[in-house]
């Protein structure tokens, strides 16, 4: 028996292309889905299908979750394309650090934009969609920094934009769950893709400056995307289908401590 099965399955994943989005795909095309890439760069997007095709079906859709004009555009050339969808996976977004008095409307809208305002956004478009399956999923991807806050000033905006992505999973597993869509929410504490090569600025030595950011964690060991990948593909397979507006931390055992 094949657990974590996705055979058929229409899923669209945005900030796809890279990152935690790209290996979510990956995941999810070895499990029989067939994709829709969204991401704000066509050339990105382009690239990220062309391998994903060895895999499975896979479309291309440049995307910019900020504007709801080009979501509806996404969620349009999805049903184009395959005539349906059945999982919604948000994890577009942006990282800038700040402290708030330093901080702008202009840096505000930097990062509650793309993350929550886009995630609102995707899930508003493609709900009509998710709810025509009978069996729809959303997982959207927050950050520990929602729940936790972090140690330090400069990141409140982001954990701020996090923390509303919790509240929007839970408000829309409540509302939806009596027609059988799934809302859950993923929580990653540091995973070092392109968002953040900040965090190794100034280190000639990468793999010591990594060792050090590890040495906080109880795994003693940095998160990887193909973590939350498998954390998303267990949130959108039958085998969670009794979970609903749960947030799911992917921490290596930061937010125990």
């Amino acid at each position: 028996m094949s657990i974590f099965n996705l055979q058929d399955k229409v899923v669209i994943i945005t900030g796809g292309a890279t990152g935690i989005g790209y290996s979510t795909a990956q995941l999810f095309a070895r499990q029989g889905a067939r994709l829709v890439v969204a991401g704000r760069r066509a050339d990105a997007c382009a690239v990220a299908v062309a391998r994903l095709q060895a895999l499975t079906e896979a479309l291309a859709a440049p995307t910019d979750v900020q504007s709801e004009a080009s979501v509806r555009q996404m969620v349009a050339a999805a049903l184009a394309r395959f005539g349906r969808l059945d999982i919604l996976i948000n994890n577009a977004g942006a990282i800038h650090r700040i402290d708030i008095p330093s901080a702008t409307t202009d840096d505000w809208d930097r990062l509650v934009n793309p993350i929550l305002r886009g995630t609102f956004y995707c899930c508003k478009h493609a709900l009509p969609a998710l709810l025509a399956s009978g069996a729809g999923r959303i997982v959207n991807i927050s950050s520990y920094l929602g729940w936790h806050g972090g140690q330090a000033g400069a990141t409140a905006i982001y954990a701020a934009a996090k923390a509303g992505v919790i509240g929007l999973t839970k408000s829309m597993a409540v509302r939806y769950g009596p027609d059988n869509l799934r809302v859950n929410a993923i929580c990653p504490a540091l995973i070092p893709t392109d968002l953040n090569p900040d965090l190794f600025k100034g280190y000639p030595d990468r793999e010591a400056r990594a060792r050090e950011l590890a040495g906080g964690y109880p795994l003693r060991r940095l998160g990887t995307p193909e973590d939350v990948a498998y954390a998303a593909l267990f949130l959108a397979s039958d085998e969670s289908q009794w979970i609903t507006g749960a947030t799911l931390f992917v921490d290596g055992g930061l937010t125990a401590k």
